[in-house]
């Protein structure tokens, strides 16, 4: 178990007491953290709501570990918890709408809060199915689906809950948690909504200018590459023509090819600059 001490727990408010079924766990860990985390735009801060002034961040929340007893008896300390929150998050399932637990926690937060502060999250299954002849498939606990009668108990009267559908075919993710958060806030959600896209736009922005600086650096060693490359063929050219000149040089000198009478320095080297002058003219590094 992970809760606050029932001391705190009976002196502090809380924006949103979360519901849920155990086997839901991992997804109420993202929501639990996603709403915690979340900054409302500065634009919205300090504006009067129906709750008070806008906060900058939604908290704190509270979500119960525990299963419920087999009698449904919340106890004290969950009550008190109940009674402090401003919303209570139902997270729907079929898993959830047959928890004797969360049908409870729903129960106990209408009869102290009234029907409007009730947001729900559909995970998986179908509101509704129930009275479609698959009740196995239902997602919404019967204390979800029916209004409170003037005994504070369940009527036969449908309730029509606020839900955020996190489902592929819904909202998604994304755009359901963006609901919770304008329920949670009590803010229009077209505010959150722009605050999304413009962070979309910044981020597209940041994308497009790194994908720039990548192109330029990449453009940039390309062309060193490019110059290295043609160094090399010039050096290469250049150590051929050497080469080949040193290899003509010694074919002057040979006495097996030239008159050995007739081979002298001065011919040696007249000859070795003509040979010069016509294979190393376009070598000015070795000239």
């Amino acid at each position: 178990m992970n809760r606050p001490p029932p001391d705190e727990v009976s002196g502090r408010r809380y924006r949103a007491f979360i519901s849920y079924s155990h086997a839901d766990s991992a997804a109420v860990r993202w929501l639990h953290r996603a709403i915690e985390t979340y900054r409302l735009p500065d634009r919205i801060v300090g504006q009067p709501t129906p709750l008070g002034p806008a906060p900058r961040r939604l908290i704190p929340l509270f979500r119960d570990r525990d299963e419920l007893p087999a009698s449904g008896d919340l106890g004290h300390e969950l009550r008190t918890a109940l009674s402090r929150s401003l919303r209570l998050i139902v997270v729907c399932s079929p898993k959830s709408a047959r928890s004797l637990w969360v049908n409870e926690e729903i129960l106990t937060f209408k009869r102290m809060h009234g029907e409007a502060g009730v947001l729900a999250l559909i995970l998986a299954g179908d509101p509704g199915a129930t009275d479609r002849g698959k009740p196995e498939e239902e997602c919404f606990p019967p204390a979800l689906r029916y209004r409170l009668g003037p005994d504070n108990e369940l009527s036969d009267v449908p309730a029509h809950p606020s839900a955020a559908d996190a489902r592929r075919e819904g909202d998604g993710r994304r755009g359901a948690l963006l609901k919770l958060l304008a329920g949670l806030a009590a803010v229009p959600l077209d505010q959150l909504v722009q605050r999304e896209a413009q962070r979309r736009v910044r981020r597209a922005g940041l994308l497009v200018a790194g994908s720039l600086a990548g192109m330029a650096v990449t453009g940039a060693v390309a062309f060193v590459a490019y110059r290295q490359r043609l160094v090399a063929e010039r050096e290469s050219a250049a150590a051929r023509a050497a080469s080949s000149f040193l290899v003509g040089t010694f074919a002057i000198s040979n006495p097996a090819t030239e008159n050995p009478r007739t081979i002298s320095a001065r011919s040696i080297l007249n000859s070795c600059a003509y040979l010069a002058s016509m294979e190393l003219n376009y070598q000015p590094e070795i000239l």
